[in-house]
């Protein structure tokens, strides 16, 4: 599902979907219940208000401006208030002013709702993930075999979805594992090599020179999955 700037996105409870880019972006994220947003918005609106798994809607543009006033406003009240017991009942009024921003945003209804084949291949690669966690060195006939599809179906979900085919995705996510585990655990170079000897092996004779291309690459790793909390509903803007 292709998005424009000012759109926005809503994912459903127990959804999840990769997103990437052809540039740079900012995102910006609401996570509510799915049924106090239902209930906000048939008092607001006073008639009935459905939200399919998976929608682009493209808001009214004062209304998106409204929106993201609030939802930068409530960023900058956050960090402010960092550790500090914050004022509850201002913090209530700005998330009744969020919550009834959305509600206007999402009023037009949506523009585009994810068709049966998208939510299809969007299962594939939820599995897909879950392959790749417990099975890192898995090959992609293995991993088709697992889910049921062929090459040829798993390598077009994954370039439609992700830019790239399984088993490149499968080396750059592996490189971003050990990636993270050096500039986040703190670890010296040998000593990541040990606990991801797999990972690296398979991927090139690692050395900290040879893994510089694929570090960068990580860190622009065109894909990434969000996904919907239980009884939630998410909400993505661009």
């Amino acid at each position: 599902m292709e998005m424009r700037a000012g759109e926005m996105l809503t994912l459903g409870s127990g959804h999840q979907i990769h997103s990437r880019t052809d540039g740079l972006c900012h995102w910006g994220a609401i996570r509510i219940p799915a049924e106090e947003l239902s209930q906000y918005a048939r008092a607001l609106s006073g008639g009935s208000f459905g939200l399919p798994p998976v929608a682009r809607w493209r808001p009214q543009r004062a209304a998106l401006r409204q929106l993201r006033h609030l939802h930068q406003a409530a960023v900058r009240t956050a960090k402010a208030q960092s550790g500090v017991l914050a004022d509850k009942e201002a913090v209530h009024g700005l998330e009744q002013q969020i919550i009834h921003a959305l509600v206007e945003s999402l009023s037009p209804g949506p523009i585009d709702e994810e068709t049966e084949t998208a939510c299809r291949h969007r299962h594939i690669l939820a599995r897909f993930e879950v392959l790749l966690e417990a099975h890192p060195l898995a090959s992609t006939t293995e991993i088709g075999a697992a889910l049921g599809v062929s090459d040829r179906m798993l390598r077009e979900c994954c370039r439609k979805s992700l830019g790239m085919g399984p088993s490149r995705y499968r080396r750059l996510r592996g490189m971003q594992l050990v990636y993270y585990t050096l500039r986040h655990e703190d670890r010296p170079w040998q000593a990541c090599r040990r606990s991801h000897a797999d990972t690296v092996s398979s991927i090139l004779d690692a050395s900290p020179r040879a893994i510089a291309p694929f570090t960068a690459n990580c860190l622009r790793l065109p894909c990434g999955d969000t996904t919907g909390s239980q009884n939630s509903r998410w909400v993505g803007h661009a």
